[in-house]
């Protein structure tokens, strides 16, 4: 499957990154990358929970920390009454809004978690998500950046991760016709896709768009 190019749009004020790329699925069966599923160790350091009180953990996968996770607090109608989004170690903290609210973990090409707010420290492990895990390999950088000239020297990354921080991981991979492509990205084989994905809002605000015949 070959893609035509791909372009991070930074937010308003940011330069524009366009790559000449080349894309393979991951595995969706037989990797080990999806053996282990989302875990979560809850310590609370008070037996009752009230508004105000700080919540914070870390959050990781199978790797290390993950970066611009998402984590939000979520009101009995599911509306979002607090959020916040990890830092380089994995690390969030928000104040509580609702005792009794859920709190849900969030990433791109991750499967989402939620549970009821019973502790105010949380250690999350999440599970990569293969029907949305596409990797990516740079061959190098057609439009220089405002900090200048970035070459990626063919490493894989995640689509939604940070460009700037690849991280190389040892995943299975294998090969996949254009027609088993397009069946799992719901689009017609010999049709040009614009595909797609954005963060929230309360996210870093980027748009990847990746072009497909």
């Amino acid at each position: 499957m070959k893609i035509d190019w791909i372009k991070i749009g930074i937010a308003k004020g940011w330069s524009r990154v366009v790559f000449c790329v080349t894309v393979s699925l991951l595995a969706l069966i037989n990797g080990s990358a999806y053996a282990q599923k989302t875990t979560v160790k809850a310590v609370s350091s008070k037996e009752v929970l009230q508004a105000g009180d700080i919540i914070k953990g870390v959050v990781t996968d199978s790797v290390g920390p993950l970066m611009m996770a998402n984590v939000t607090e979520r009101d009995s109608k599911d509306r979002i009454v607090a959020h916040a989004t990890t830092d380089v170690g994995g690390n969030f903290a928000f104040k509580l809004v609702n005792p009794g609210d859920r709190i849900e973990f969030s990433y791109m090409g991750f499967e989402p978690f939620d549970t009821v707010i019973s502790a105010d420290y949380y250690e999350v492990r999440m599970r990569e998500n293969p029907a949305t895990a596409l990797i990516v390999s740079a061959d190098k950088i057609v439009e220089q950046t405002a900090y200048g000239a970035f070459v990626l020297d063919k490493r894989p990354f995640r689509v939604g991760d940070n460009y700037w921080a690849v991280r190389v991981t040892d995943m299975t991979k294998m090969s996949y016709t254009k027609e088993e492509v397009a069946k799992l990205m719901n689009v017609k084989p010999r049709k040009i896709k614009r595909y797609n994905l954005r963060l929230t809002e309360k996210n870093l605000p980027y748009l990847i768009e990746v072009w497909l015949k």
